[in-house]
Order: structure tokens, then sequence, then C-alpha cells
């Protein structure tokens, strides 16, 4: 949540003052002063994040360390295990075994965006110092052998597809902060890049709920789902990111 990395606001409020909240460079001696985005006092700066209290019109970002090591680890599962599958990688991120957004692509969305492997599809990132991921690793897949649910997929560094998998480039590339590949997701989906998506010919509705991430919560957003394809016979391919 890139919102958690803004320590800085400049902000235009209804009366046309303009105010900074939170951190700000010293831009007159350019001294380096330490990054403290609470301040002095109660913050404001939250005030401004999801709100019509003013319009930001400037923003001072903190920059993510680039790790030394990534991996992103796959797995797959049954649909009938649904929820057991999500409460077992419910635990992985309350435990801080995953880092970045846990997604899990279903049979339907890695069959329209390109995926390679059928089924519910889990994506996890792993990162940091080189030794601490591969040991982290170790322990994910050891947590996978022991649910009974989740069967690992080759990563990228072992697999040897005989076509591209759109899905776990573009997811490959998105944990790693680079979107270049996002279009090819488009081409696979429509035959088109974004330019032909845009021109009104066709189109893209997404639906974007907040579901807490629990086993039965998220089986009974499918449920619903299902229940759309009974009663009007579109089938919409669903992506589960748990935020935090």
């Amino acid at each position: 949540q890139r919102v958690a990395d803004v320590v800085g606001l400049e902000v235009v409020l209804p009366d046309g003052e303009l105010v900074r909240v939170g951190w700000w460079p010293n831009t007159s001696d350019r001294r380096s002063t330490a990054i403290n985005p609470y301040g002095l006092g109660p913050s404001l700066l939250q005030l401004f994040a999801q709100s019509d209290f003013g319009i930001a019109t400037a923003a001072v970002v903190r920059l993510i360390p680039r790790p030394e090591r990534m991996r992103v680890l796959r797995f797959t599962f049954a649909a009938s295990d649904l929820k057991p599958a999500v409460e077992e990688l419910r635990r992985w991120v309350s435990q801080r075994l995953v880092h970045g957004v846990l997604k899990i692509y279903d049979t339907t969305a890695n069959r329209l965006y390109g995926g390679a492997s059928s089924g519910y599809n889990v994506h996890i990132c792993v990162d940091g110092a080189a030794a601490a991921v591969e040991g982290m690793a170790e322990v994910v897949m050891a947590e996978a052998h022991r649910s009974g649910v989740l069967t690992p997929l080759p990563d990228s560094e072992e697999a040897q597809d005989t076509h591209e998998d759109v899905v776990r480039t573009m997811v490959d590339n998105a944990y790693a902060g680079d979107p270049s590949t996002n279009d090819r997701l488009l081409e696979a989906t429509f035959g088109c890049d974004a330019s032909g998506v845009d021109s009104g010919e066709l189109g893209w509705l997404f639906f974007l709920p907040l579901v807490p991430f629990r086993g039965e919560d998220v089986q009974h957003a499918y449920e619903l789902l299902e229940q759309v394809h009974d009663e009007t016979g579109i089938l919409p391919g669903a992506t589960v990111n748990a935020l935090d």
C-alpha cells in the first residue's frame, strides 16, 4: 500500500490556503534531515489520504530499497480447497512469511489472462537479503507441504513452459517494480494493446470489493460469482489480492 510510503503532502485547502503536512525536505540549504512523517504532536498527514478536505498538489514518497534477492513462489490448489487454502495463506501473511501483495488467480482468470497453468494459482513474493530469502523459501515450502492443500508449482527460475505464461511474467515484473509487461496481459485477453481497449470497441469491467481475508468470506465471494454465472451466463475471472 503506497499510502504507507507517503511521508509528506502539499495540499490546497478549501479556502485556498496552501499547507504542507508531514515531512518535507529542507530545500533552502539542502540539509539532510531525518524523515519523520508524523511531525510534532498529532499527525495531520492521513487527513488527506482518502478525503475531500483538500486537493493534494505535491507529495514526498519514500523510495523502497531494492532487495538483494527476490523469489516468487507459486502454488496451486483445487477449487474445493478454497476455504482451507485461504486460511493457510492468511496465516502466512499474518506471520510475515510473505512480502508484498499475495495474489490468487482463479481458473477463469488464468485462462483469460494468458496463464499457462490451470486451477487456482497463488503467487507470493519473498525478498530481502539473499540468505534470508533462501531460508524463508524453505520455510514456506515446508508449510505448504504440511497444509495438505497447497501444491508447489515451478517458480520462474525452474519453469520450462512450452509457451509464455503471461500472468507469471507480469506478476514477477510487478513484484520487482517493473510495469513494462502489463500490456501483454491486455494483448493476451483482447488481442490488442491498451490503445485498442481505450478506443471504445472493447471494454473491461472491474468490480473491486473489499473482503475480509478469511476462508469463509473469500469462499462466500466466489459463491456470489457463481450465482452471477448461473443467472446471467457471464463467468467473471477473479483474483484475490491480500492487501494486509
